[in-house]
């Protein structure tokens, strides 16, 4: 699992470095952290992955996590096979920005907003230990089928920001369980956020 957060420095602007953490999970449970890398904002990932590409690449199945970033991506191209799963955390909590944006065309908590934050929750929601090839397939079939209802709506109503953001998430927010390997969020990385910027706020 990959994220990036702003972290405050002394003497560096109010935005601060990003702070980009990789979170693996232990197979007896837990995380642990595999990295950590403080820089400048949309600086590429490559140093964060230097010392684990040969790990990664011992790997039958590599899943990678993350919050949307796909410059991730660029960083591991050509040197391993990733499967990349978007975090279905991170959607329904991205889309109300990206709602904001299309404000000329939607109000927030209107009765069109509550539909599509409403679907798209729902279509987030991934079952864990389902292991039925069949049911899996169905399932995703079926959301994807709800979600293109959603991305309809939207471009009925003109709603540009949104309809690019669902269209752009489509096709990596089912990779886990269509490969039957447990990850849908980043949440465990951004607990480890809330502890560095508890302790940044405290210092």
């Amino acid at each position: 699992m990959t994220a990036s957060s702003s972290i405050g420095i002394n003497g560096i602007g109010k935005r601060g470095k990003e702070l980009k953490v990789f979170v693996q999970y232990k197979n007896g449970g837990g995380i642990r952290v595999a990295g950590i890398d403080i820089g400048n904002y949309n600086g590429n990932w490559q140093r964060l992955f230097k010392n684990s590409i040969d790990v990664f690449k011992s790997f039958r199945k590599f899943l990678l996590i993350t919050d949307g970033d796909t410059s991730i991506l660029d960083s591991l191209k050509g040197k391993v096979s990733v499967l990349f799963q978007r975090c279905l955390w991170h959607i329904p909590h991205q889309l109300k920005y990206v709602l904001w944006k299309d404000k000329n065309k939607v109000v927030r908590k209107s009765k069109e907003w509550l539909h599509i934050m409403s679907e798209i929750l729902e279509i987030c929601a991934i079952r864990l230990l389902v292991d039925c090839e069949e049911t899996i397939k169905a399932m995703i079939v079926s959301k994807k089928d709800r979600l293109d209802k959603v991305i309809e709506y939207c471009k009925e109503r003109e709603y540009k920001a949104t309809v690019e953001y669902l269209k752009n998430a489509k096709g990596d927010m089912f990779t886990a369980i269509n490969n039957k390997l447990h990850g849908k969020t980043t949440s465990r990385v951004e607990r480890v956020f809330k502890t560095v910027n508890m302790r940044i706020n405290g210092r």
